[in-house]
């Protein structure tokens, strides 16, 4: 039986899949965003003029807003292997008209593109996804700029800018921007800038900055960042930083092994903490050399490399380590720093640091006695001076000045907040602007 929470449901869930806050639909309504997040909730239904105004922007049937399937007399066209191109919403086609001699010659030609996020997507044509896929891809050439909830596989190039929760295949080259959940294949080069929890074949080069959770075979070079579950096989030279579980081979293989990184990194980290600290302090000859650095006692600024809670090496920081910045190239679990923090990927753990800054989604809490920016969502408490989100919040905040772009679901305790989307909890605060709905008190 239908009710008026499952339409509140339906309706959110369309909202969303157009791209939509609350406001927006509001205003295309010419109503309040309270009255839409009424629905949402399940609290009141639209009335019988809203709905056709509904179905219209959400490119749908009223029968769709009830639940109701489409007659499937209407919707089915014959199983005659023509081309067709048809305008459908839902699993309705609502007009269908063979393609021409012509136009089935350019198929290939045509990008299919999406302004912002989309469900699964299947085509012959090229496809381009401005925002994340909720689902498995194919097309010709394959474009995501987000992250894909599913596999890839395209016939061309494929280029993602987030991560691939599946497997993912390419007929020529790949570029993964972010981690691959499965296997990762391409005809041509190979790139993906985090680890592969799969193995990796390609018919050119391959470079994966993390670990490979399979083997790695490719006809080009091979560039392995992290450690390696399996053997390892390039027909032209082959490096792995890390620990291979199989065998290494190449025209010219090496296995830097964990040691030399260790020793590089340190050194590097070292040369550049001195020549940091002293363009502060000015004072070149008061700094021992890098070589010479030592553990030192409890209370002394030291840049330290640890690995399972032991210390492998560490170097003094002469002056001013409070203005040192840790920075993390790539994901991260608990971070916990006395220095400030900039982190290149997403989080998933607690930090506590002086200041934060990253560029990606955090699942933890944040303490922190400065500010804090997120270029993503955040999924935990967060306690720190000025902060700033590009994104929702889902959590409880106490801060300073608060910036969000997105939702806010949690309390809120903060000096003047400036909040993009809906609030779903209690606000306390200084001036406070919701673009969105309120769902709780604002003091």
């Amino acid at each position: 039986m239908m009710t008026q929470a499952n339409i509140g449901a339906i309706i959110a869930g369309l909202r969303r899949g157009a791209n939509l806050t609350q406001a927006d639909l509001a205003d295309k309504l010419g109503i309040t965003a309270q009255a839409v997040s009424q629905w949402e909730r399940g609290e009141t239904m639209p009335d019988i003029m809203t709905l056709p105004l509904l179905a219209e922007i959400f490119g749908c049937s009223v029968d769709a807003l009830y639940g109701i399937p489409a007659e499937e007399s209407e919707t089915t066209l014959p199983g005659d292997g023509i081309w067709r191109v048809a305008l459908v919403c839902g699993d309705r086609i609502l007009q269908a008209e063979d393609l021409t001699d012509d136009l089935k010659r350019i198929t290939k030609m045509i990008t299919v593109r999406f302004a912002g996020n989309a469900e699964s997507v299947q085509s012959p044509m090229s496809v381009q996804v401005e925002g994340n896929v909720r689902g498995d891809v194919s097309g010709n050439v394959v474009t995501i700029n987000g992250s894909v909830n599913g596999s890839v596989s395209g016939g061309g190039g494929v280029s993602i800018g987030g991560n691939v929760d599946k497997n993912v295949s390419a007929g020529g080259g790949l570029s993964v921007n972010g981690s691959v959940g499965g296997d990762a294949s391409a005809g041509g080069g190979l790139s993906v800038n985090r680890g592969v929890c799969g193995s990796v074949r390609a018919g050119g080069a391959v470079t994966v900055s993390g670990a490979v959770a399979g083997s790695v075979e490719a006809k080009g070079d091979v560039h392995i960042s992290g450690d390696v579950a399996g053997n390892v096989h390039g027909e032209r030279s082959v490096s792995v930083a890390g620990s291979a579980g199989g065998e290494i081979s190449g025209e010219a293989s090496e296995n830097i092994g964990l040691g030399d990184i260790i020793g590089n990194a340190v050194r590097k980290a070292a040369q550049g903490v001195e020549s940091f600290a002293k363009s502060i302090a000015g004072k070149a000859g008061a700094y021992p050399d890098t070589e010479s650095w030592t553990v030192l006692s409890e209370g002394e600024y030291q840049a330290v490399l640890m690995h399972d809670g032991e210390i492998l090496q560490s170097a003094m920081i002469p002056a001013q380590g409070e203005r040192v910045v840790l920075r993390i190239e790539g994901a991260a679990g608990n971070v916990s720093s006395a220095f400030s923090v900039d982190i290149t990927g997403e989080v998933e753990g607690d930090i506590s640091a002086a200041s934060v800054r990253i560029s990606g989604d955090v699942s933890g809490d944040i303490h922190c006695s400065g500010d804090v920016g997120i270029e993503g969502d955040l999924d935990g408490d967060v306690d720190c001076g000025d902060l700033s989100v590009v994104g929702d919040i889902n959590g409880d905040v106490d801060c300073g000045p608060l910036k969000v772009t997105g939702d806010l679901n949690g309390d809120v305790d903060c000096g003047n907040a400036d909040i993009g989307g809906d609030v779903n909890g209690d606000i306390d605060g200084g001036t406070v602007t919701v673009h969105g709905s309120v769902d709780g008190e604002i003091n």
